[in-house]
């Protein structure tokens, strides 16, 4: 009878064990399972992106050099010390979701591979420039220096980096496009830009990453991800202030003819999909997401189109480039651990941080369903959470 007590417990052990090595084996199989799906579903783009992009538009941004910048047969050291060279998943999440077939017969790039051009030599410039943010005469952000957009606060442990906040005369008059606030594009771009720079741009070495309550940090300013946006048309800017009218009166009677404009210019434009190509980090040390165009339409044309509702907007836009859709993440405001001196080591930080964001962001989609016709009152009051007014404008 004590042999068959103490045999029972056995039983249950084994009968434990039996079932913990199932159990085991099942989420082994099932990640191998999903491994192998990715792996062909990866396959499958690659061979679609052969097959509607036969001219190789794509992979000349992705994958080599551009011409003239060196040989096209480059060993591996050579390819991993391209900043804009992306992996191969990445190449396949884009090539599953971007418009090819519009262009494969074309021997003509269209603005697909414009974006993408112009993303990779965004990506290269960081490596090559390094980070000059740290120069206290460099211009960081729309004609603005980093002193004039951020100060030091030393009555807070250890100090943090808090927004200057500078009311503006005239405020600013823009159209942007807000990423959707309880999106997944939005809540996994933040997580990932998050972890990413609390690992490449440590406030102090050896040091615990603080992020602080209100979004700012010892190193760098996180933008509020709730306010995530596509800048796209300023009907006045800062740097070429066009006030609406004399009076109170007059202002709001012209405030509702750029509104109704704007109104009539979303109206005939389509809702806009896109997805994130790459992740760059600017030698002005604004990290910003950039994105291509799934479906809707195209930046350009809607900038054209709003330029022509706007005739009386700025002729030089604060956005140069019309066929660029990116969305400012974050911005890198001292360098890691604290030593500015560390010209090579601040640029490989930076150069990590880009790829490392890419490789985690690059095919997250985003449904993009309203413009915003924004009054800023402040300087930049997207960007550091000063005073705005914001009307929705449906697509």
């Amino acid at each position: 009878m004590r042999r068959a007590h103490h045999s029972a417990p056995r039983r249950r052990r084994s009968a434990l064990t039996r079932l913990a090595v199932i159990a085991c084996a099942v989420v082994v199989f099932g990640t191998i399972a999903r491994a192998t799906k990715q792996t062909r579903a990866d396959a499958a783009a690659l061979k679609r992106l052969d097959e509607l992009d036969p001219h190789g538009f794509l992979r000349e941004q992705w994958e080599f050099k551009p011409k003239g910048a060196g040989d096209g047969n480059r060993d591996d050291a050579t390819r991993s010390s391209d900043a804009a060279v992306l992996s191969p998943h990445c190449e396949a999440s884009l090539a599953a979701h971007l418009p090819l077939d519009e262009f494969s017969l074309s021997k003509t790039p269209h603005d697909t591979v414009a974006r993408s051009r112009l993303y990779s030599a965004f990506a290269r410039s960081v490596r090559r420039d390094g980070l000059t943010l740290f120069d206290p005469e460099n211009v960081a952000t729309q004609g603005l220096a980093q002193g004039s957009l951020f100060r030091k606060e030393t009555s807070t442990h250890g100090g943090v980096f808090v927004p200057i906040l500078t009311r503006l005369d005239t405020p600013v008059r823009a159209i942007v496009v807000p990423l959707p606030a309880a999106s997944n594009a939005a809540n996994t771009i933040y997580a990932n830009t998050k972890r990413v720079l609390e690992k490449y741009f440590p406030s102090e070495k050896g040091g615990v990453y603080d992020f602080s309550t209100e979004n700012h940090a010892r190193s760098v300013w996180l933008q509020d991800p709730t306010l995530y946006h596509f800048s796209t048309f300023h009907a006045s800017h800062h740097l070429a202030p066009i006030p609406l009218g004399g009076d109170e009166g007059e202002a709001d009677v012209a405030r509702e003819v750029e509104l109704n404009a704007v109104r009539a210019v979303a109206r005939q434009s389509c809702p806009i999909d896109a997805v994130i190509e790459r992740v760059v980090v600017t030698p002005s040390g604004v990290v910003m997401a950039l994105w291509n165009i799934e479906a809707g339409v195209e930046p350009r044309v809607f900038r054209d189109d709003l330029a022509r509702a706007l005739p009386n907007a700025p002729a030089k836009q604060i956005v140069k480039e019309k066929v660029i859709w990116h969305s400012t993440v974050a911005r890198v405001l001292a360098p890691p651990n604290g030593d500015a001196s560390a010209a090579e080591g601040n640029a490989a930080a930076a150069t990590n941080t880009q790829r490392a964001l890419t490789e985690a962001l690059c095919g997250v989609k985003a449904s993009l369903p309203v413009a915003w016709f924004v009054e800023e009152f402040d300087v930049l009051a997207l960007a550091l959470g000063g005073r705005f007014d914001k009307h929705d404008v449906p697509f």
